[in-house]
């Protein structure tokens, strides 16, 4: 048995703005973290774009949720936006993990030569004093 889910009339309207101005605000959000250069140049695409797909979702993109939830076997449409969210926000975490780790093994690589140079630098004023009358 699947139940149809009961929709109060204008309450569509209703959740399509709530979304589109949480996107809106969330897309203006950004835009001042960009701003105030809070966020890196390199993330700041990122985080415009998905901004921009979340306010395009919410605005066109509703109706296609309503005609998409039942394909994927989901009764009510407002829980497929969030398994869209919940993979988009899993594939962010994973890109994002990716780079922590990149630039881990950087740091550990530049500590590294650091500690190199240190101790050349070290040798050489050693070697240095001995030769200096």
């Amino acid at each position: 048995m699947n139940p149809t889910p009961v929709v109060q009339p204008g309450g569509v309207l209703h959740g399509q703005a709530f979304v589109f101005t949480v996107s809106l605000f969330f897309f203006l959000f950004v835009l001042e973290l960009v701003r105030r250069k809070k966020v890196n140049e390199r993330f700041s695409l990122l985080w415009i774009v998905i901004a921009t797909v979340l306010g395009l979702a919410s605005s066109f993109g509703f109706p296609f949720l309503f005609r998409l939830a039942p394909l994927l076997g989901i009764v009510y449409p407002a829980t497929a936006l969030f398994l869209m969210a919940f993979i988009g926000l899993t594939l962010l975490i994973l890109y994002l993990t990716v780079v922590i780790s990149r630039l881990s093994m950087q740091s550990r690589t530049l500590a590294q030569r650091v500690a190199l140079l240190e101790a050349r630098q070290t040798e050489e004023k050693v070697l240095l004093d001995r030769l200096s009358p």
